[in-house]
């Protein structure tokens, strides 16, 4: 229904504060398709581009990762990654979606390798003090 809506809009869309309505569909509920409606054909371009980017790299990450926490917490970011691309096909996920989708893409490329602590060898010096704590009741 919205392919002649889309056409019209060109390279750059309708806007996010007016697009057409096409067979009284007041509300658009694939993310994908009100992108394409929104910004037109080069927002789309864009917007698979940071799916396709996200997803690569996650799976870069998983693929790297050697420690079992760091290997497990790729894979747990890639499987939240992968619901939300998948899920916005058919729900409307409400102005939350950007900020949530972009703190886990994020967090997914700011993993690093963390280093096993060597056994022995304590990065906290163990202080023993005696705390008096004065109750008034």
């Amino acid at each position: 229904n919205y392919a002649p809506v889309i056409e019209e809009g060109g390279l750059l869309g309708w806007g996010t504060l007016y697009h057409p309505v096409v067979g009284g569909q007041r509300s658009i509920d694939n993310e994908y398709l009100l992108v394409h409606v929104c910004y037109g054909n080069l927002g789309m371009i864009c917007f698979y581009l940071v799916v396709a980017e996200s997803i690569f790299y996650q799976c870069g990450q998983v693929w790297r990762l050697r420690n079992k926490e760091d290997f497990l917490f790729a894979v747990s970011m890639l499987a939240a990654l992968i619901v939300i691309w998948l899920t916005i096909v058919t729900v409307y996920l409400g102005e939350q979606l950007p900020m949530l989708t972009f703190l886990l893409i994020g967090w997914g490329q700011s993993l690093k390798e963390s280093t096993p602590e060597q056994p022995g060898a304590s990065t906290v010096a163990a202080v023993e003090q005696t705390q008096y704590v004065r109750v008034f009741s």
